[in-house]
């Protein structure tokens, strides 16, 4: 094993598996394999899903977020999830969906947390204006890390940001917080940047 990224000794910790000289039965080949057991003093077995899909609905029976990841590894002692290149879709009513994404990520077993991690981005494309709703600009946040609160719709991370909106471009030193309820960005620390005036028609 080798450390990969999250914290040490909790259940966010990532770390790689380096196999070698690995032995499979005839008529077999690496890619077919569907687990992992840890024969170590705390022992672990690891299920592996190749690109798989999570789908959550709101009480109206329409798609509140959707994950999906290159491969996923689900842990049966907590239930918990690490996702290779996850991808996360956020939707709300009358608002262009959110998407979040990250080199690798760790979903806890109550799929309530999702911790994001390495070339860390959220997304949401321009929006024109409908009846109900402004338009908005296209927005890209970058980080090395993002924290999910699936249940509160808010993501939010302590490392340095950039935040982009429009033509508008900000920098923080110990990160922010987005809420997907009104798609706003809330700053923290030192910050930095430019901001251009919205072209005519947007917010």
């Amino acid at each position: 094993f080798t450390y990969s990224s999250g914290t040490i000794g909790s259940n966010t910790a990532l770390y790689n598996i380096h196999l070698f000289n690995v032995s499979i039965s005839n008529g077999y080949n690496i890619s077919q394999v569907k687990s992992i057991y840890y024969n170590g003093t705390v022992k672990a077995v690891g299920d592996i899903y190749s690109s798989a899909t999570l789908t959550a609905l709101n009480e109206l029976g329409s798609t509140k977020y959707r994950v999906i990841g290159k491969k996923l590894i689900h842990y049966d002692d907590d239930a918990s999830i690490d996702i290779q290149t996850p991808r996360m879709r956020l939707f709300q009513t009358d608002k262009a969906p959110v998407t979040v994404k990250a080199d690798t990520g760790h979903l806890d077993g109550d799929l309530t947390i999702l911790d994001l991690y390495d070339n860390a981005e959220i997304f949401r494309p321009a929006q024109a204006a409908t009846e109900t709703q402004p338009a908005s600009l296209r927005m890209l946040a970058s980080s090395s890390y993002f924290k999910v609160f699936i249940n509160d719709d808010i993501i939010e991370t302590d490392k340095p940001l950039t935040l982009e909106q429009g033509m508008s471009i900000m920098n923080s030193t110990a990160g922010g917080t987005f809420n997907n309820v009104d798609q706003s960005m809330r700053l923290s620390g030192q910050v930095k940047g430019r901001i251009e005036r919205a072209p005519k028609g947007a917010q």
